[in-house]
C-alpha cells in the first residue's frame, strides 16, 4: 500500500476511495483503543496528495444494490466501494479479495504488499486482530 500512497503523492496515479474506507480503518484502532493510529489513517484519507474521498450518493447506491442482485456473494461494503470506484471513472480496483468481481470496464488489481509484510503476515497468524491494526481491509480505488 504505501507503494501506492508514494505514487499518489509523486502525482502518478489518483486514489479514490469512498467515504465507507473511512469508517473500516478507524474501527479496527478504535476498538483497541489506539486513538493515535485512528489520527494517522484520517489524516492519511483526507489530507495526502493525490488521495480524494468520495462521499456515496443515491445513484452509487442504487448501482451497489444491483451488482449485489447481479453478483449473489457480494456483499454490501464491496458493492458499495464497487459502486464509487465506477462513479469515479477508477480503471483499477484495488482489493486483498480474490474473489472480488469485475464489472465492465473495471480491472481488479491485488494489494501490493511488501515482501516484508507478506513475511510478517505468514509468521503471524495466531492474533487476527493484529494482522488487522497491520493492515486494515480497506479498499482502495485507484484511476489514473
Amino acid at each position: 500500500m504505501r507503494a501506492l500512497f508514494t505514487r499518489a503523492d509523486a502525482g502518478e496515479i489518483k486514489i479514490v476511495t469512498s467515504a465507507l474506507t473511512q469508517l473500516e480503518v478507524l474501527v479496527v484502532s478504535l476498538r483497541s483503543g489506539d486513538g493515535v493510529l485512528a489520527a494517522k489513517y484520517d489524516v492519511l484519507l483526507t489530507r495526502s496528495r493525490g488521495v480524494k474521498v468520495v462521499d456515496l450518493s443515491r445513484d452509487q447506491l442504487r448501482t451497489a444494490a444491483r451488482m449485489r442482485a447481479h453478483y449473489g456473494t457480494l456483499r454490501t461494503p464491496d458493492a458499495l466501494q464497487l459502486a464509487a470506484a465506477i462513479s469515479t471513472g477508477c480503471h483499477s480496483f484495488v482489493t486483498n479479495d480474490r474473489r472480488m468481481p469485475a464489472p465492465d470496464g473495471l480491472r481488479i488489481a491485488p494489494i501490493p504488499w511488501s515482501k516484508s509484510a507478506l513475511q510478517r503476515r505468514r509468521g503471524s497468524r495466531s492474533s487476527r486482530s493484529r494482522r488487522r491494526l497491520d493492515r486494515p481491509r480497506a479498499k482502495s480505488l485507484s484511476s489514473g
